[in-house]
């Protein structure tokens, strides 16, 4: 067998490459103990409830963090309390958002994500085919209602505190931007991409990198 630098060169590629695989992790959580929630938060509504014919959109600015992420799921609290004291049961379509910030109000679609929130459901969960997120990118999650959807999405009872927005209007009016207060009850999960290798790992490399440079060694002085 023939052992040169080229081999180590391609086992240290090979194991980079490895070291860039995803991990699993929460990426943004503000629910409570048992996911609970505060009992009161802002109506979502769709364009048949409202008094404009448009839906009434709610939207939540967070932060990534210092690694890449792969977007993949989002949980949300619905059908509670809003601050006005009106319970609002939140039944039927609902459509959930990822948005890119743009000088921070939301900026372009990343995903767009349709369920059907029934009135026993607390909180609801969206799948999302995978979407890469660069890091330190702040988003937006976006929630809207279809039709005849009535129903809240509640506040954290965290004390979580960031930038939430509202639109009342069609698609091209302008978001209303809040004064940084409650956020509303969010998960978001996905993948968090490691650029670099664990310290147990690099110790494994190294010990792999010198016994394939003694095993070349030997190659060459048997000849």
């Amino acid at each position: 067998m023939k052992l040169t630098a080229h081999a180590v060169r391609a086992f240290a590629t090979a194991f980079a490459l490895g070291s860039l695989a995803a991990q699993g992790a929460i990426i943004f959580d503000n629910f409570g103990p048992g996911d609970s929630t505060a009992a009161f938060g802002r109506a979502v509504q769709g364009p048949d409830v409202t008094l404009l014919d448009h839906p009434l959109r709610e939207a939540v600015k967070i932060n990534v963090g210092s690694s890449p992420v792969v977007l993949q799921k989002i949980t949300v609290a619905v059908g509670v309390v809003q601050n006005v004291g009106v319970f609002q049961e939140g039944f039927g379509q609902l459509l959930l958002q990822a948005w890119t910030d743009n000088g921070g109000v939301p900026g372009n679609n990343i995903r767009s994500v349709g369920f059907y929130v029934g009135t026993t459901t607390p909180t609801v969960w969206f799948d999302f085919p995978p979407n890469y997120i660069a890091a330190n990118s702040d988003i937006w999650v976006i929630a809207s209602g279809f039709d005849t959807y009535n129903g809240s999405w509640a506040f954290n009872n965290t004390g979580d505190q960031g930038i939430t927005a509202v639109k009342t209007g069609s698609v091209s009016d302008p978001w209303t931007v809040r004064p940084i207060g409650l956020r509303y009850a969010l998960r978001v999960e996905g993948d968090i991409e490691n650029p670099t290798p664990e310290p147990g790992s690099m110790a494994m490399f190294g010990s792999g990198a010198i016994a394939l440079i003694a095993m070349a060694r030997r190659v060459r002085l048997s000849r």
